[in-house]
């Protein structure tokens, strides 16, 4: 096994990944202390003694996660990974309402890498991100096929937005982001309907409605720093994006009109006879005549 291999599985893909990027990219501290680490880890394996060389490994680990949190704590997450973790928690939240896939995990099965980042992502997402969902409401066919459609999509989209992201960045920082997006466009763009019936499913739909527009105009905010980072694929991802947005918009549409048009089970009422039910017709009568 080559050495590169065996310090990622030491002491993490991801995190030699990034160490990596810093001594290629980074400057002053960053760089330096990166590379301070690399030569501990390429020491630390010509050790002999299999106790040393463990108890040497555990100290690299956390000297390496410390390292990463003090450089991750400093770093803003950018437009568009709020954008992309937006499509994210769309995506999770879309497939719990509905009953659907969730189109981004179907989509990274392909890729073992995508795979272990995706459950990371949303492992961080669901417990920072939380939406207290209704029972399941149950839904005509043309509406989950509707959404089986344009999640499709979704997962695509997704897939499409993930190269132009870094991934660093401080996981409060964030959340405290996304929170503030939230309430931010959920006040600048509300999904109205014409009755309170199903008040908690409509609550749904005005969560999914709300974070289109976060992506949308997230992404073409961001413009012209995404076409630098990718200028041969950018104006077609968002053509792409556009397009999903659109399809999933009119899926929203139609769960919206069912949601409006269903008539709530009203509590059955008791007939006035219901007292006498068992009881035979003359003790029947003689209850009337009182």
């Amino acid at each position: 096994m080559s050495l590169g291999k065996k310090l990622q599985e030491i002491y993490g893909e991801r995190n030699i990944a990034v160490l990596m990027k810093f001594t290629e990219n980074g400057e002053g501290y960053i760089h330096d202390q990166a590379k301070i680490l690399f030569l501990e880890m390429k020491k630390v394996e010509t050790i002999k003694d299999r106790n040393k060389k463990l108890r040497y490994q555990t100290q690299i680990k956390t000297n390496i996660k410390l390292f990463l949190k003090g450089v991750f704590d400093n770093i803003i997450p950018s437009p568009n990974l709020v954008a992309f973790y937006t499509a994210v928690e769309l995506d999770i939240l879309i497939s719990k309402f509905i009953g659907t896939e969730i189109a981004f995990e179907k989509e990274v099965q392909v890729d073992d890498k995508l795979k272990g980042d995706y459950k990371t992502m949303t492992s961080q997402l669901r417990e920072a991100v939380t939406f207290e969902l209704p029972e399941r409401f149950e839904f005509s066919k043309e509406i989950i096929d509707s959404w089986n459609s344009s999640t499709k999509y979704l997962g695509k989209m997704i897939m499409r937005m993930y190269k132009y992201n870094e991934f660093m960045y401080s996981q409060d920082a964030l959340v405290e982001t996304l929170e503030k997006a939230n309430k931010t466009f959920s006040e600048k763009h509300s999904l109205e309907f014409s009755n309170s019936d199903f008040a908690g499913e409509k609550d749904v739909c005005k969560e999914i409605y709300y974070r289109f527009f976060i992506i949308q105009e997230l992404v073409e905010g961001y413009r012209k720093e995404l076409k630098t980072l990718l200028p041969d694929d950018f104006d077609k991802d968002l053509k792409y994006l556009k397009t999903t947005i659109t399809k999933l918009k009119k899926s929203l549409e139609l769960t919206k009109v069912e949601i409006e048009n269903k008539v709530p089970v009203q509590p059955k009422k008791e007939s006035k006879y219901a007292k006498y039910v068992g009881m035979n017709l003359k003790h029947w009568k003689n209850m009337e005549a009182r």
